[in-house]
């Protein structure tokens, strides 16, 4: 058996609410629903144990029933934990602990978590940390700088073996900052499981303003093939008898992943922003029309999470320009490139691509809005 613990006994008083921050409605629902739920809804998880404030049980009660059972918190989020844990049913194996302010978490967290737990082994969640972190001295100097790739920013769920953290917890005591130091300091081991980035805890005023929002696009463009043109597809001019017709330089991939872009933000297509009819956009860079697309998501506080594009050509034969696209791509949208995807793909001869009449490209992106 496999239980979790979600502590919510804080006071969140750091959010600058009138109450306890996990009453606070996130997309229709407290945020303490969304994160006791996904627990609830895990398949391999078998009982939820909520440690909260005495004063807050009656609520939480009228919300869950009998759904999770119920733990009063102590002085300090570790005493509550260790509260949590001493009431679980020691037929359990693996216990998870999680911040109930910590809405996001998806079920693929839950289950890579559970998944690397071992009797020696704890797995918390984290991701890779993104901005260069300095080391002070107590005069604000620098005095080191930690290689990045060796950074994690530690988040829940974080899992062990039941019986392991609660003697780490009764020998080394409650007041150290998360359950995986109290774990290692025990002796134990402690494995990064890649977490996701949406998945932060709710802290600050600006985090109650509203939930991440995902938005979805699909793009398609096609462009004849002629002669006298050049063939350029993603920002790569790639050597060819044939090249793209079109009014700009017809970059077919760019121009479906810019009307991707534009559908998930509610923004038109590209023949509404850059049409054929308009003298300056003839022979233009599409690379140029890119970077005035991410111009127009980001003045709505849009960003680019990922993209997938494909590109339907019976030739020339691509796989050797395929990371110089991506690179390019991901420069103008600003995201990493591993999150640029761009293949490459034949149709056996059939239809005008495969007849060399021209190139196809379809592209899907996600944008997402703080």
């Amino acid at each position: 058996m496999n239980a979790a613990i979600i502590a919510a006994a804080g006071s969140g008083s750091r959010t600058g609410l009138n109450e306890n921050k996990i009453f606070f409605v996130l997309d229709g629902k407290e945020i303490i629903r969304h994160s006791v739920n996904a627990f609830l809804e895990h398949k391999d998880i078998d009982e939820v144990y909520l440690v909260c404030r005495e004063d807050e049980k009656a609520r939480l009660e009228g919300m869950f029933g009998e759904s999770v059972k119920y733990v009063v918190g102590g002085s300090t989020r570790g005493e509550s934990v260790l509260n949590g844990l001493k009431k679980i049913d020691k037929s359990c194996e693996k216990v998870l602990i999680h911040d109930g302010a910590r809405p996001f978490v998806s079920q693929k967290i839950i289950s890579d978590v559970l998944e690397n737990i071992e009797s020696g082994i704890g797995a918390i969640s984290g991701v890779r940390t993104l901005d260069t972190v300095k080391v002070t001295d107590g005069e604000n100097t620098v005095v080191d700088t930690p290689p990045r790739k060796s950074l994690w920013n530690a988040q829940t769920p974080q899992g062990f073996m039941l019986d392991e953290i609660i003697t780490a917890y009764e020998k080394f005591g409650t007041d150290m900052t998360d359950d995986g130091c109290v774990y290692e300091k025990a002796g134990f081991l402690v494995k990064m499981v890649e977490g996701e980035y949406s998945n932060k805890k709710i802290t600050t005023p600006e985090d109650v303003k509203g939930a991440p929002v995902f938005l979805t696009g699909i793009g398609y463009d096609v462009h004849q093939l002629v002669k006298d043109r050049k063939l350029i597809l993603g920002g790569v001019e790639i050597p060819h008898s044939l090249g793209l017709k079109g009014h700009s330089d017809a970059d077919v991939l760019v121009h479906a992943i810019m009307d991707a872009i534009l559908g998930a933000a509610g923004l038109g297509d590209i023949g509404k922003h850059f049409p054929d009819t308009d003298e300056k956009y003839k022979g233009a860079d599409s690379m140029l029309l890119f970077e005035h697309v991410i111009s127009l998501i980001r003045a709505q506080g849009l960003f680019v999470v990922n993209i997938s594009a494909i590109v339907v050509a019976q030739k020339p034969k691509l796989a050797g320009y395929i990371d110089t696209m991506r690179a390019n791509i991901s420069v103008c949208a600003g995201v990493h490139i591993s999150r640029v995807n761009v293949a490459a793909t034949t149709t056996e001869h059939l239809g005008f691509e495969g007849r060399e009449e021209g190139i196809s490209a379809q592209a899907t992106v996600m944008l997402m809005k703080e």
